[in-house]
């Protein structure tokens, strides 16, 4: 897992860094990770493409997760590595420069305005590679949600994959944001469209089962039951205020995959050679993830 992290602000610091590097020493599941930059100093974005050639070179499964400021300029989405912006299109190309077409990688994207480059991710970034946005392209990202899902991440370090990561942060935000995941080269999935799609939809007591134990210890098995009947008789979005709203979001995106919506992580990542092969073993247990905040 790599950790790419730029200047932070007002927003984060060296602390959240330190704190995010305690909490992957403790995870079992990771068999290396690197964190780049440390939440206060500019980071060389030549740094974050060294890591990922590494990787590449011990055919490792690659996971990214980026921390640093984003917004919408003209109609790029930008990132703040460093004082110098880098376009979100510019870094996905120049992660495929560094991985060719066929090695797949998976990005967990806390910037703001994150939606923004989903699309660009789709035409970008490798064949089977998995983009995830936790808001819409005209819509921030609250500190305090990054910060009650890192602060669950610390005390659940071995949810350090994107799937388990998405599900962790859904269940700790407060807010009515909106993710985006991008299945490489297929068009970004709105968790919004998720729920909606859910509506009304019943569940046998296996499937049930299933969508508890994909959600975190911090979501009680009552408490997702609830959400499950909750979601079967609401007729409209209306139904779920912002304090629900999270958990709503990673109940029927559980549901989905229960009912065979293809919302699995590692369903797109092919399977032609070694490279590949190794990658879709590695997404199995936990997929890696590049994470890039702004």
């Amino acid at each position: 897992m790599i950790v790419a992290a730029g200047p932070g602000g007002h927003a984060w610091n060296r602390k959240l860094i330190e704190k995010m590097r305690s909490s992957l020493q403790k995870d079992k599941t990771i068999t290396s990770f690197t964190v780049l930059g440390d939440g206060e100093q500019n980071l060389p974005i030549d740094s974050v493409m060294s890591a990922i050639k590494t990787a590449k070179a011990k055919n490792l499964a690659i996971s990214l997760y980026i921390q640093t400021h984003g917004k919408v300029e003209g109609k790029e989405h930008q990132l703040s590595f460093s004082d110098e912006l880098i376009s979100s299109r510019k870094l996905f190309q120049k992660i495929k420069k560094v991985l060719g077409d066929e090695y797949p990688l998976s990005i967990f994207m806390t910037a703001c305005c994150g939606g923004a480059a989903s699309k660009t991710a789709a035409d970008e970034l490798p064949r089977g590679s998995i983009f995830v946005a936790l808001t819409r392209k005209d819509s921030v990202v609250g500190r305090r949600d990054v910060e009650a899902f890192l602060n669950q991440m610390a005390s659940n370090p071995s949810w350090y994959n994107s799937e388990k990561m998405l599900y962790s942060y859904l269940t700790t935000l407060k807010n009515r944001y909106i993710p985006l995941i991008t299945y490489t080269p297929s068009s970004p999935l709105d968790l919004e469209k998720v729920l909606l799609s859910q509506l009304g939809k019943s569940l046998s007591s296996l499937q049930k089962t299933e969508v508890c134990e994909r959600l975190p210890d911090s979501m009680p098995t009552a408490e997702t039951l609830q959400f499950i009947e909750k979601i079967k008789k609401s007729k409209s979005l209306h139904a779920f205020p912002a304090v629900e709203w999270g958990k709503a979001l990673a109940v029927s995106l559980s549901m989905s995959k229960s009912l065979g919506f293809r919302n699995n992580f590692a369903s797109d990542i092919p399977q032609s050679s070694n490279v590949k092969t190794l990658a879709q073993r590695e997404y199995s247990k936990h997929f890696p993830i590049i994470n890039i905040q702004i």
